[in-house]
C-alpha cells in the first residue's frame, strides 16, 4: 500500500505529517527565540488555512446538527401519525374488511337466487 507513511521511494515526494510537524515546531521555536516577524508570518501561512478550515467544519457541523434536529422532528412526527392511524382506525378497517367480504357472499348468494328464480319462471309458461 501506498500512502504518506510507507515506501522510502516516495518519501521526497510526498511531505509527511512528521516533517510539516517539525517545520511548524522548528518555526514556532524560532520564532520564540529570535521574534523574527518572517517566521511568525511563516507560521500564520501554515496556521491561518488551518484555522479557515475548522471554522468552516464548525459551521458545516452546527448545520448538520439542524438539520439532523429537523429529521429527527420529523419521524418522530410520522412516528406518532401511524400509531395514531393504527390505533384509531384499526379496529375500523378491519371491521369493514369483515363487512365488505360478507357484503360479496350476500351478492354472491343473491346472483345465485336471481338465476335460480329466473330458471323456474322460463319453465312457466
Amino acid at each position: 500500500m501506498g500512502g504518506i507513511f510507507s515506501s522510502n521511494k516516495n518519501k521526497n515526494k510526498i511531505i509527511s505529517f512528521d516533517s510539516l510537524n517539525e517545520n511548524l515546531i522548528s518555526n514556532y521555536n524560532s520564532n520564540n527565540n529570535s521574534n523574527n516577524n518572517s517566521n511568525n508570518s511563516n507560521i500564520n501561512s501554515y496556521i491561518e488555512p488551518l484555522i479557515f478550515e475548522i471554522n468552516k467544519l464548525k459551521e458545516e457541523n452546527q448545520k448538520m446538527l439542524v438539520e439532523i434536529k429537523f429529521l429527527h422532528d420529523k419521524n418522530k412526527k410520522f412516528e406518532i401519525e401511524i400509531n395514531k392511524i393504527q390505533n384509531n382506525y384499526g379496529k375500523e378497517i378491519f371491521t369493514l374488511t369483515e363487512g365488505y367480504s360478507s357484503l360479496q357472499k350476500d351478492i354472491g348468494t343473491l346472483l345465485n337466487n336471481q338465476k335460480i328464480i329466473s330458471d323456474v319462471l322460463q319453465k312457466f309458461p
